[in-house]
């Protein structure tokens, strides 16, 4: 732990800061005591389990950072209308400096050409500039153009009173030095009502604007002041500048850190009250409230910024201009990101700083640090007082959550809270503190645009695939059933029953509402929450139509976000959600609200994206990829704890299977299942015992043969895995009486003897079953001559058959595929793939997937119809479902009992249902027997035992070659393949195996 992670205490309050890369951690007091302790114990090793490490592990700065033009800076003139006491420029009426429109017209459209769709116009006052009015119309003439002009204010309703502009994309930052003595003492006598005067006229105009204020020895201590005055003037937000001493103010000192910390603070507490955002600290969140492992190295200036100066030269930043060692040469703005200087920057790296923030604060600001020492980074002197502000918001936010928990756990991890999203291949960098202006989290804004097209046209690459049975669907219309987007269906995992209440977070289209509209009743209850208006008004539209067909109403649908959900506290029996909860910005308080609306004893049921390990920060901040919920996807161990560390127990995992592969990282469809704790009877267990002890949520260690008290809805879902006892200690959960004979009855228990669990539990009723041989033990199949009477394992049904395992044990067709054919549905359902062969491959690396059995009879012909889909061709419906249920009607052995291979058959079915060949369709009945006789014929030729493996490669190779020919389209089998499984396979072919 020590060798990654740095602690750091600030106000008593441990924070975790990794060492080599972007992340941190707050634990509560016992996880901290245990981490410092290092004392080994299984807490310990779940606790570090708990805590995921950034991808990748170290940081490592790549040689070129090139990076698209996002902002031109143009400091228009050194001319002022005032003469400030701490004026950068020593800016004044008597200046003379200026640009040339022809000039500057030339390198605005060139910033256009670069992809710049951000224009700043500063000064001197820019506003005094004859052409500022046809810099700013030929700035906005150009399309999804913006343009801030920082601006004294002075002049604004003489200037545009004369020209209107489009308000949304024309916005102004104005200075405010303080109340009307301070801002008067360093602009001049009577500026205050001027500008007041001003920002009157431009709140009529609807303009919006921010007020800008430089940090001042004069000021410092009216800051609260300041807040109100800016609330009061209807600021959009307000600015906060960090004094330079240079200009005119280089004889004043600067604030003392311990100052400034606490008038920030104050300030920004006020400005939370009343509703007013400071820029600086939204700012710096976007940096501390990142995805895990966002690096920020370096500033944006000379990368992605560059401002053009009033000399005509250009400079990193604005606030550069004039600084002749960091002019950087070039005729055109190509030119001078080519320059030395630009290259200088490049080369500057966070890895060769000390400070224990550094990949989060990114060597602070390139141009407080180029005055102060000279240096491009490394120097700046607010940086240590920035620190202190990210750790103060960082242990704020986890103070909000410490209360939950007492055992180990965090309250709070880099990640939890997102307030950026779109970091350039997983690294950003900081802002030029000039201009710092954000608004909604972007990371939601570019979820809202996703889901919002997604509203109105069917994003195939989030559609859901889960599909539903008619029974499910028969009373909502059929334009209403659309796929939801999503990676599962947790609705009928709910188990819903009558007279229950649902709400279901991000309803979207609302067809999961719809559904569970009809299984909770008449007494029941239904809301749906979804953000965006365009959904809702759909899903308002389409639960009319649901409460017409069932004959009451019981549907609701809200607006709201998932982190303020518009309920009121225990109102719901059953919380779902379908691929949402990745897309909240702030997954702690997203829990917080959950478990705050859930009744005591509710049910939380959720299908997700989850991932093993930690995903890059590259994935992390694709804006597409946050859309399609893989970017938000949480590491399962960071998921379970969360859920933990927000009150949760009795978290089961209920369905996992493979969702998505994105740049080598692996994905996973999870759904699962978590509760609120209620005070509810308690009852005497004993543990059967699989293991010697069973470590339950709540802290409680069943042990193996000891009585224990736990929770009777607890017991009642644990009980295939405990003895129930009543009062007077005898077990309630098993049938039979003793027997007191010397040998105990032949016949063997079946599992279906033993009483169904009343839910869903985290482990199988029976052992888990193995994938080759014997399902139950792994011992030899041996096959009989002659059939005899035998008895499922797992079910108990009585059938005649002829193979059985060393032991006796026989397994049904049902039960052998019961598992495997919802994975086959599920992975072809969402392929994509074209190749039969990779899909085979996919297939088979399931667990779930047994080496050899009628499972294969089934993948057959639903690999042909996907491979068929994903190539262009047009499937009758639910042909994947009609794939799955006849290959599955071919009965296991069938190769050596019937003369027929089921993969033979497998691609007869698959062929006949494209073809939608039937007794009586002379021509398609035909081709799918003549296929199924080809591959038969090549079976034959093996003078060997079966293997499922070499007849489905067979089967899939000879379809490809005869696909053209009858189906006119071209299913490839282009895959190598090698065998993987020949130390399972007692009767291996051997070398004489085409795929050995």
């Amino acid at each position: 732990m020590k060798s990654n992670w740095q602690r750091i205490v600030f106000e008593e309050s441990p924070i975790y800061v990794h060492r080599h890369s972007a992340d941190w951690f707050v634990p509560n007091a016992s996880a901290d005591a245990l981490l410092q302790s290092e004392v080994k114990s299984l807490t310990y090793e779940a606790l570090k389990r708990r805590i995921s490490e950034p991808n990748p592990l170290v940081y490592t700065p790549k040689q070129t950072s090139k990076t698209a033009l996002q902002e031109f800076w143009i400091h228009l003139t050194n001319r002022c209308n005032l003469s400030c006491t701490h004026c950068l420029f020593n800016s004044s009426p008597t200046e003379k400096d200026t640009l040339n429109f022809e000039s500057i017209s030339l390198h605005v459209k060139e910033a256009y050409t670069l992809g710049c769709r951000l224009f700043i116009i500063s000064g001197g006052e820019p506003l005094v500039h004859p052409e500022l009015l046809a810099l700013v119309e030929l700035i906005l003439a150009l399309s999804d153009t913006e343009v801030v002009i920082l601006t004294n204010g002075m002049l604004l309703e003489k200037l545009f009173t004369c020209k209107e502009f489009p308000t949304s994309r024309l916005h102004f930052q104005i200075s405010l030095d303080g109340l009307p003595k301070e801002h008067d003492a360093i602009r001049g006598q009577g500026s205050f009502d001027k500008l007041e005067h001003n920002i009157v006229w431009l709140q009529k105009t609807g303009y919006s604007f921010s007020l800008s204020v430089c940090l001042h020895p004069l000021n410092i201590q009216s800051l609260e002041k300041i807040v109100v005055l800016a609330s009061e003037l209807k600021a959009g937000h307000l600015h906060f500048l960090w004094y330079f001493s240079r200009g005119r103010g280089v004889d004043e000192r600067l604030i003392d850190q311990d100052i400034l910390f606490k008038a920030l603070i104050n300030a920004y507490e006020k400005a939370q009250n009343l509703g007013l955002v400071i820029d600086n600290f939204e700012a710096l969140k976007t940096q501390i409230f990142a995805p895990k492992g966002t690096v920020h190295d370096g500033s944006s200036s000379g990368r992605s910024s560059i401002a053009l100066g009033y000399d005509g030269h250009f400079y990193p930043s604005a606030a550069m201009v004039g600084e002749s060692a960091l002019l950087m040469e070039g005729e055109s703005i190509v030119e001078a990101l080519e320059s030395k200087v630009a290259q200088a920057i490049w080369a500057q790296s966070i890895t060769a700083l000390s400070s224990p923030l550094r990949f989060l604060l990114g060597g602070g600001d390139l141009d407080h640090s180029f005055s102060h020492a000279k240096t491009l980074m490394g120097d700046d002197p607010y940086e240590p007082l920035l620190e202190k502000l990210a750790l103060w918001m960082i242990s704020q936010e986890a103070k909000r959550f410490e209360p939950l928990h007492v055992k180990p756990a965090l309250c709070l991890e880099m990640g939890d809270i997102l307030q950026s999203c779109g970091a350039n291949e997983g690294v950003a960098h900081t802002h030029a503190n000039c201009l710092l202006a954000t608004g909604e989290s972007e990371s939601l804004r570019l979820v809202k645009a996703f889901y919002h097209d997604a509203a109105l046209e069917d994003k195939e690459d989030i559609l859901n695939p889960a599909c539903y049975e008619e029974q499910y669907l028969s009373h909502i219309p059929s334009h209403l059933r659309f796929r939801g987007y999503g990676c599962g269906s947790p609705i009928l995992d709910a188990k819903l029953k009558m007279g229950e209440s649902m709400l279901d977070l991000g309803s979207g289209r609302g067809i999961e509402c719809f559904i569970a509209s009809k299984l909770v009743g008449k007494s029941g209850r239904v809301v749906g929450v979804d953000m965006l208006d365009s959904m809702l008004k759909i899903a308002r539209s389409g639960a009319e139509e649901v409460a017409q067909r069932l004959g009451y109403n019981n549907l609701t649908f809200a607006k709201g976000y998932l982190e303020a959900l518009p309920e009121e506290d225990e109102r719901f029996d059953v919380i779902t959600s379908n691929c949402v909860l990745n897309l909240s910005s702030h997954k702690r308080k997203l829990f917080a609200e959950i478990f705050r609306v859930l009744k005591k004893g509710g049910r939380l049921v959720v299908s997700d994206v989850v991932c093993d390990v930690e995903a890059s920060a590259l994935i992390r901040n694709d804006a597409k990829l946050s859309g399609e919920c893989i970017g938000g996807a949480l590491t399962q161990a960071h998921l379970l704890g969360l859920l933990r560390e927000s009150g949760f127990e009795n978290v089961e995992l209920i369905k996992r299977f493979f969702y998505r592969e994105v740049q080598g990282h692996m994905f996973y469809s999870i759904t699962f299942e978590a509760h609120k704790p209620d005070t509810q009877k308690q009852v005497e267990v004993i543990y059967k015992g699989v293991g010697e002890s069973l470590a339950l949520d709540n802290g409680i260690v069943l042990f193996k043969g000891v009585k224990t008290c736990i929770d009777e809805a607890l017991a009642k879902r644990l009980e295939s895995e405990l003895f129930l006892l009543d009062d007077d200690g005898n077990v309630t959960n098993q049938e039979g009486q003793s027997c007191c004979c010397a040998t105990p009855p032949e016949s063997k228990p079946s599992l279906l003897l033993t009483p169904k669990p009343t839910a869903k539990v985290s482990f199988s009723i029976a052992p888990s079953k193995k994938n080759h041989n014997c399902m139950v033990c792994a011992s030899a199949l041996v096959y009989t001559p002659s059939p005899h009477e035998v008895t499922c394992y797992y079910c108990g049904s009585v059938s005649v058959q002829s193979v059985t395992c060393q032991e006796g044990h026989y397994v049904c067709d049902a039960c052998h595929s019961k598992e495997a054919l919802a994975v086959i549905e599920h992975i072809c359902a969402t392929s994509k793939e074209r190749d039969m062969l990779k899909l085979f491959q996919q297939i088979r690396e399931h667990p779930s997937i047994p080496k050899h059995g009628p499972e294969h009879h089934a993948m057959v012909p639903a690999i042909i119809v996907t491979a068929y889909k994903n190539s262009g061709g047009k499937l009758p419906e639910n042909a994947l479902k009609t794939a799955l249920s006849r290959g599955s009607s071919i009965m296991g052995g069938a190769c050596g009992f019937l003369g027929i291979c089921g993969a033979a058959s497998g691609v007869g079915i698959g062929f006949a249902i494209v073809l939608e060949a039937s007794p009586v369709v002379a021509k398609a009945r035909s081709a799918a027997q003549k296929v199924t006789y080809a591959v038969l014929g090549k079976i034959a030729e093996y003078e060997a035992a079966r293997c499922c493996h070499r007849e489905v490669w067979t089967a899939l190779n000879i379809a490809s070659s005869l696909s053209e020919t009858f189906l006119h389209v071209k299913l490839l089998a282009q895959m190598e393949t090698k065998c993987d499984q020949k130390k399972f396979n007692q009767y291996c072919y051997g070398k004489e195996c085409p795929i050995f």
